[in-house]
């Protein structure tokens, strides 16, 4: 009984108060139009692609296989691979715009590469459901667009990173290694710049501690020994310098393992071209590497020659310096002796190190794209296509929803209104019954 009353006294709360109704309920869906344009729309749009198991189904019949590949291709396509090749093909990274909002919005100390990735990668939206092979790649932009040429251009994207990955052509390690290599190099070339500037003094003092080093300076019959591989150590320095070339060791060592080097991969560059033929990318890259390491080998008998003629101009000067028994002598040859065996001994091991970093580096960026590259291939379904609606505010959604809102704010206002004016009434009416005073008591 409670509950019908007050509907039929909102019912004529609308009734009486309809003009105030309709005011108010077309004044809210003005707001909600204007409100309408002045949101920041969102258009989605989304291409279709199969992740397709091969010539073997049956290795990805259980669900939990196929929602493992499932979550390997989201992860690589949501992964900054996915985004540096999409900025690759799409050019963004020659775009004046985008250099300009990046020099204008990006936060300190942010560079421009990490920046557009970050703001590529914030429009995917991937649609996979479980146990599915077919991945929907959206994308979602502030016009249609760019949401259209994204997401086709995020699925190629996936469809090549993949091929390559399952295929072994592995740009991106390849890349990783370069990058590895010139930061090793860096890293020695100035670890070496800090051996050649230490102190004199440090070293002298350091040899004087050795009791074989001080039997070279109360004059031992090796002393000519000393001298002369002082001096041939000396002029294979001169011709290192000259080369500026830090990476590369004067000795069998280093050409002993550049040869091997060269063996390994002339039998995988044969191997490769028996299975995948001449064009291939991975053909191409082994014949760089062979070709790098061939110019190594060169460069490096080049500078052992040039170093052998400098050691027999230099026989004189060898001769003259241990004729002399004089102590000063001796000993600026003990320190210069002792600087360059500590700066090979230092050089060799950053040369080791600057090994280690650099393969450590590149296995580790190949055990995660091979972690993050699923087995199936991906074939594309569907292209994106221009999004007619925008996915945010959606229009579906946002019209009853103004509607709803604009009746709910009438009929609270009518009922607001009618329920002051009843009590207004109420007041008068009590006041010409029982006169003002008595009026005044009630109050």
């Amino acid at each position: 009984m409670k509950h019908s009353k007050t509907a039929l006294m909102s019912w004529q709360a609308l009734q009486h108060r309809r003009w105030l109704a309709g005011f108010i309920f077309f004044f809210s869906q003005w707001m909600a139009v204007a409100c309408w344009f002045m949101l920041p729309h969102q258009y989605l749009s989304q291409a279709v692609v199969l992740l397709d198991p091969g010539p073997s189904p049956t290795r990805l019949v259980a669900n939990d296989e196929r929602a493992n590949v499932l979550a390997a291709k989201v992860s690589l396509l949501t992964s900054s691979l996915v985004a540096e090749e999409v900025i690759r093909t799409t050019g963004l990274d020659r775009s004046d715009v985008m250099r300009e909002n990046w020099e204008t919005g990006a936060p300190a100390g942010m560079s421009y590469e990490q920046w557009l990735q970050s703001v590529v990668m914030a429009g995917i939206v991937p649609d996979g459901s479980r146990g599915s092979m077919v991945l929907k790649i959206g994308y979602a932009a502030t016009t249609p667009e760019p949401a259209k040429a994204l997401a086709n251009a995020y699925a190629d994207a996936l469809i090549r990173v993949s091929d390559l990955l399952n295929k072994g052509s592995d740009r991106f390690a390849d890349q990783a290694f370069a990058s590895a290599q010139a930061r090793s190099r860096v890293e020695l070339k100035a670890a070496q710049e800090a051996l050649r500037q230490r102190g004199s003094a440090e070293l002298l003092g350091e040899g004087l501690t050795d009791p074989g080093i001080r039997a070279f300076l109360s004059g031992s019959r090796q002393t000519s020994a000393f001298v002369r591989s002082h001096l041939e150590g000396q002029a294979q320095q001169r011709v290192l310098d000259q080369g500026r070339d830090p990476g590369s060791l004067l000795d069998d060592g280093f050409l002993n393992t550049q040869r091997q080097k060269l063996t390994v991969l002339t039998g995988q560059r044969a191997e490769a071209k028996s299975n995948m033929g001449d064009g291939h990318p991975v053909v191409k890259a082994l014949d760089a590497s062979i070709r790098a390491v061939e110019a190594t080998i060169e460069a490096h008998e080049r500078k052992r020659r040039a170093a052998s003629a400098l050691g027999v101009q230099i026989r004189g000067d060898v001769a003259r310096s241990v004729s002399g028994n004089d102590m000063d002598t001796r000993s600026t040859l003990l320190e210069r002796e002792q600087r360059r065996l500590s700066y090979e001994a230092s050089r060799q091991g950053v040369e080791s190190a600057g090994e280690r970093y650099e393969e450590a580096l590149t296995n580790a960026e190949i055990a995660v794209l091979n972690r993050e590259a699923p087995r199936a291939d991906v074939r594309l379904m569907s292209a994106a296509t221009m999004p007619t609606d925008s996915w945010f505010p959606k229009l579906a959604y946002y019209v009853p929803v103004s509607l709803s809102l604009g009746l709910l704010l009438a009929w609270l206002g009518a009922g607001v209104m009618e329920r002051a004016d009843r009590r207004v009434r109420t007041l008068e009416d009590v006041s010409e019954v029982v006169g003002s005073g008595q009026t005044w008591s009630l109050r």
